[in-house]
């Protein structure tokens, strides 16, 4: 962890259970503007509709937040987990090898545990404390989880009338 302008940073491949605050690649990076941002994500957002259906609804793969912390971090919510293959981990990860992105990492939730959370930095992508590199076993361990939580979630959310129950 460094300070740079009262800010508190962690720097190289964190985890998330090791990545509180704010993130650079290294020490020397400058800050992220607004601008810089903005444009990284408009880029990396419509980047993404390479690889699946883009949006929050029913029916839709993922979407970039767009949420600007402070740091070059873009947060990759899954709306289907089923599209969350190796392959697109790996496609994410040769975005952010280009020149323009290698200050940049993508944090996928998982929402099921801290150490569940994937990180995709240019060199690794990493996963759980302590942290090591994701395999694609893990991968699938994790995306299996994602979808039991949503058919819970999901039948909880259900009128009683749609889960059999007589009214």
């Amino acid at each position: 962890m460094g300070t740079q302008n009262d800010k508190d940073y962690v720097y190289g491949t964190p985890s998330t259970e090791d990545s509180n605050g704010l993130w650079k690649s290294a020490p020397s990076d400058p800050d992220v503007t607004n601008e810089e941002y903005d444009r990284a994500y408009e880029v990396m957002e419509d980047w993404l509709s390479r690889l699946g259906k883009v949006g929050y609804r029913k029916g839709c793969h993922f979407y970039f937040r767009g949420d600007n912390f402070g740091d070059r971090t873009q947060y990759l919510e899954i709306v289907d987990p089923s599209v969350l293959h190796i392959k697109v981990l790996l496609a994410l990860q040769s975005l952010l090898r280009e020149p323009r992105f290698a200050q940049w990492r993508i944090v996928i939730p998982t929402y099921l545990d801290k150490p569940s959370g994937i990180m995709v930095y240019p060199s690794a992508i990493v996963v759980g404390q302590p942290r090591h590199e994701l395999s694609s076993t893990e991968l699938s361990d994790i995306v299996k989880r994602m979808k039991e939580k949503d058919v819970r979630r999901a039948s909880e959310e259900q009128p009683p009338s749609t889960l059999g129950i007589a009214e």
